[in-house]
C-alpha cells in the first residue's frame, strides 16, 4: 500500500517548478492509494460503495434545483457526501464492464 506524502518542511523556499513537481508527485501517490483502497474492497463492499453512489448522484441530480426538504443541512450533507464518495471512490477506477477494480 502507498504512503500519502505530506508537505515538505521547506515549503516557503521551494521554487515555483519544485512546488508543481511535489504537488504532481502528491496526486500520484493519493490516486495510488485510492487504487490500492478499491481493489481491497470486497465484491460486496464494491457493490454498495457504487449503488449508494449512484443513489446519492440520481438524488443531487433530481433535486438540485429545488431542495425543498425541511433541515436546510441535509442537502448540503448529501451534496457533500456525494462528492466525497465520488472523489474517493472515482469510477474511472472501476471497470464498467465487470464491476471490478482496475489492478494495474
Amino acid at each position: 500500500m502507498s504512503d500519502f506524502i505530506d508537505f515538505p518542511t521547506n515549503w516557503a523556499t521551494l521554487t515555483d517548478e519544485q512546488r508543481e513537481e511535489f504537488h504532481a508527485t502528491r496526486m500520484a501517490s493519493a490516486e495510488l492509494i485510492r487504487r490500492d483502497g478499491i481493489a481491497a474492497l470486497s465484491q460486496d463492499q464494491l457493490k454498495a460503495v457504487i449503488e449508494a453512489r449512484d443513489a446519492l448522484r440520481d438524488f443531487m441530480t433530481e433535486w438540485s434545483e429545488c431542495f425543498d426538504i425541511a433541515d436546510a443541512d441535509t442537502p448540503r450533507k448529501l451534496q457533500r457526501a456525494f462528492w466525497s464518495m465520488n472523489n474517493v471512490f472515482d469510477q474511472d477506477l472501476i471497470d464498467t464492464a465487470t464491476g471490478e477494480p482496475y489492478c494495474d
